[in-house]
C-alpha cells in the first residue's frame, strides 16, 4: 500500500505519450490529468465482454464514453452472473469455444481465476500504470500468478460507519470518540437504554467479511497453510460469537429494509459503502444534516480503521486478433479519468486507479453530510487497505466458518473449543 500511496500525489503529464507516467511532486491537487486516448489503430473491428449482471448500467454507460473516443470498436456485451462467467469460461475453454475478449471478475474470485485460466489471459505487466504501481497493490497481488499480472482493477467500494449524528448527539454522543470496537457495543449499550437499535445486518458475513478486511486474514499462515487459531484470526471470529449469543446490540434481520430502519432512526448506525449513502441521499433528503461519516471501529486503539468490499476486475484474454482493441477497452474503463468520475458521480463506485484522483470535480463536497469530500476519504482510507491476497478457496472457508461459529454456539460450545474443531475440520479439508 505505500507504493500505491507514493503515486497517488506523484505525477506529472507527459504530451508525447500515450500512457500516464508518474514523477515527483508533493500534492495530489498539482498533478496533472491523465491521458489515455491516443487512437492507435482505426481498422473497424469488435470485441465481446462478459459482465457481471449488477453493472449493466455502468457498463453501458462506459462503452457510450468508450465509442466518443474509438468509435472504430463496437463492444458487444454479455450480461450474467459471476458464476456463470466462470462456468461458461471454463466450459468455452474446455469445449476448445471461443472466449470473450474481455471477463469481468470480482476480487474473492480474481486469484482462482487466474491460477485456473492465467495460461489463456494477457500478461498486462507492461501496461504503464501496472509498472508505476498506480492501482492499488492488493487488488494487483489478487490478479497475480508467478509475479505476472493477468487483469486491470476496475472498481473498489470502501466500507464506512455511517451515523444518525442527530439522535447521537440527543444522547451527547459524539461519533469521534467510537474509536474500537469495544467504544462501538458500548455505544450499542447506551442506545439501547434510550429505546434505540445499534444496527441491523442482513446476514452474519456482512460484518465478518469487513473485520476480516480491516485484519487482512485470509485464512493462510506463512506457509499457505490453513491456520485459523492465530490471534488475528480470532478477533473477527469472536466478535461473530458474541453477536450469536446475544452479547451485543447487533441484530440479524434478513430481509429487512435497513436503509429504511436507518432513515426513520429505529438504528443509529449502518455499515455504509458511497453506494450506499447515495441510495440513501436520493430517496431519504430529509436526512441532510442529520447523519455524519466517519471510519469503521477498529479491534485495538490506532489499529486499521479501513475495509473494502465487492471490488471488481477485468480480465483479457490472450485472442491474438482482438488482443489490442480488448486491452484498450480495458485500459480506459479502468484509467480513464472522466471515465473514473462517471462511475463515481452517479454509481458512487471508487477507482482502483489512483491515476484518476487528482480530477477536481472527484473532489466536490458533499452537503447531505455537513460538506465532508467523500472521495477524499476513500483516498485516505485506501492507504489504509490491508494488503491481502485472497486464497482460492475464501469465500468456502468464509461461508463455513460463519454456519460452524452459529452451530456450535448453539450447543453452548465456547469459541475457544469452536475455533480448535475448525480448525481441524479444515487443515483435513484443505491442507494436503
Amino acid at each position: 500500500m505505500k507504493r500505491f500511496l507514493k503515486k497517488i500525489f506523484v505525477a506529472v503529464m507527459c504530451s508525447s505519450m500515450v500512457f500516464y507516467v508518474s514523477a515527483c511532486t508533493n500534492t495530489l491537487n498539482n498533478t496533472s490529468p491523465v491521458k489515455h486516448d491516443k487512437k492507435v489503430n482505426q481498422k473497424k473491428s469488435s470485441i465481446t465482454i462478459w459482465i457481471n449482471n449488477k453493472d449493466q448500467n455502468i457498463i453501458k454507460d462506459q462503452i457510450n464514453a468508450f465509442n466518443k473516443k474509438y468509435d472504430y470498436i463496437t463492444v458487444n456485451t454479455v450480461f450474467m452472473s459471476e458464476d456463470d462467467i466462470i462456468k461458461n469460461y471454463e466450459n468455452n475453454t474446455k469445449d476448445n469455444l471461443k472466449l470473450p475478449d474481455v471477463v469481468e471478475i470480482g476480487d474473492l474470485s480474481a486469484s482462482k481465476f487466474v491460477n485456473k485460466f492465467s495460461g489463456k489471459l494477457v500478461n498486462l505487466s507492461s501496461d504503464s500504470d501496472i509498472k508505476n504501481d498506480m492501482f492499488l497493490s492488493n487488488k494487483i497481488h489478487n490478479l497475480t500468478k508467478n509475479s505476472r499480472v493477468y487483469g486491470y482493477p476496475w472498481y473498489t467500494q470502501p466500507v464506512f460507519m455511517f451515523y444518525r449524528s442527530d439522535i447521537m448527539h440527543s444522547l451527547n454522543i459524539n461519533t469521534d470518540d467510537i474509536k474500537t470496537w469495544k467504544d462501538y457495543n458500548d455505544l450499542g449499550n447506551k442506545v439501547k437504554q434510550n429505546g434505540k437499535n445499534l444496527i441491523y445486518l442482513s446476514d452474519l458475513s456482512d460484518i465478518y467479511d469487513v473485520q476480516n478486511s480491516e485484519l487482512g486474514v485470509n485464512f493462510l499462515d506463512n506457509n499457505d497453510k490453513i491456520n485459523i487459531e492465530d490471534n488475528k484470526f480470532k478477533e473477527a471470529a469472536s466478535f461473530v460469537f458474541d453477536i450469536i449469543k446475544g452479547n451485543t446490540n447487533i441484530s440479524i434481520q434478513p430481509g429487512k429494509d435497513i436503509t429504511k430502519a436507518f432513515a426513520s432512526g429505529e438504528i443509529v448506525s449502518m455499515m455504509s459503502t458511497p453506494e450506499e449513502i447515495l441510495y440513501l441521499e436520493k430517496n431519504y433528503p430529509n436526512l441532510k444534516g442529520k447523519v455524519s461519516l466517519e471510519r469503521l471501529p477498529a479491534f485495538e486503539q490506532g489499529g486499521n480503521n479501513t475495509a473494502y468490499k465487492d471490488g471488481m476486475n477485468l480480465l483479457v484474454t490472450d485472442n491474438e486478433k482482438n488482443k489490442t482493441y480488448s486491452e484498450q477497452f480495458a485500459k480506459f474503463v479502468t484509467s480513464n479519468e472522466k471515465a473514473a468520475y462517471n462511475q463515481f458521480s452517479i454509481y458512487a463506485l471508487c477507482s482502483s486507479n489512483s491515476s484518476a484522483y487528482s480530477y477536481d470535480k472527484m473532489h466536490e463536497k458533499n452537503d447531505y453530510m455537513g460538506g465532508c469530500d467523500v472521495y477524499e476519504m476513500y483516498m485516505n482510507a485506501a492507504k489504509m487497505f490491508s494488503d491481502v491476497k485472497y486464497y482460492k478457496d475464501y469465500s468456502d472457508i468464509k461461508n463455513y466458518i460463519v454456519k460452524e461459529i452459529g452451530s456450535e454456539a448453539a450447543q453452548n460450545k465456547g469459541i475457544d473449543e469452536i475455533i480448535t474443531n475448525m480448525q481441524k475440520t479444515l487443515a483435513d479439508r484443505y491442507n494436503k
